[in-house]
């Protein structure tokens, strides 16, 4: 199981793969963020805030665990998530790529936890998983978030007119793209 410590401004977190004794701290985590989240995330499940939904999710993605096909990482400080890296769509040989996608509680927001995460992630993808490229959208007006892709080299390779339907609306988005090595 992977799990990790840190230390940032006075803040001590961990990041952990999400697991089935998280289905309470990741409710409460929507429950406090739900209102901003909703405006950056696509939704295909309402069911978010309801405990039960989010056991039967994480239940569902063990198994993709262990085949490598996806991992869900928690950020939390104590035992409250404060965000969420989620790897997807992972290819192994020939392509060794994967997307990446996260959210941050936004208490949380601009204190450097989550730019040390994704680090954190994506170096174990590159040791662990061999992964080499990793690809990320962004809607084209979330400026922290692109901010945040940017500072650890992304690079925008795309744009997506009407994309994906966020908080009711068709969005733009920016594809990115990182090649990683196994120094990030």
């Amino acid at each position: 199981m992977f799990i990790d410590f840190f230390s940032i401004d006075g803040n001590d977190f961990s990041i952990s793969l999400l697991s089935v004794s998280d289905s309470k701290p990741i409710t409460e985590y929507y429950k406090r963020n739900n209102e901003y989240l909703k405006k950056w995330e696509p939704r295909t499940n309402e069911n978010i805030e309801i405990q039960s939904s989010w056991q039967k999710y994480i239940s569902s993605i063990i198994k993709d665990y262990n085949l490598a096909k996806f991992f869900s990482f928690t950020i939390k400080i104590k035992n409250e998530i404060i965000g969420l890296i989620n790897i997807s769509d992972i290819k192994k040989y020939p392509n060794y790529s994967c997307n990446i996608s996260y959210s941050i509680d936004k208490r949380y927001q601009n204190k450097g936890i989550m730019k040390s995460s994704i680090i954190k992630v994506l170096g174990w993808m590159a040791k662990y998983q061999k992964i080499r490229c990793v690809t990320a959208y962004c809607m084209t007006n979330n400026k922290k978030s692109l901010k945040l892709l940017t500072s650890i080299n992304f690079k925008k390779i795309g744009l997506f007119e009407d994309y994906a339907i966020v908080n009711k609306e068709w969005e733009n988005f920016f594809l990115l793209k990182k090649h990683l090595t196994q120094t990030i």
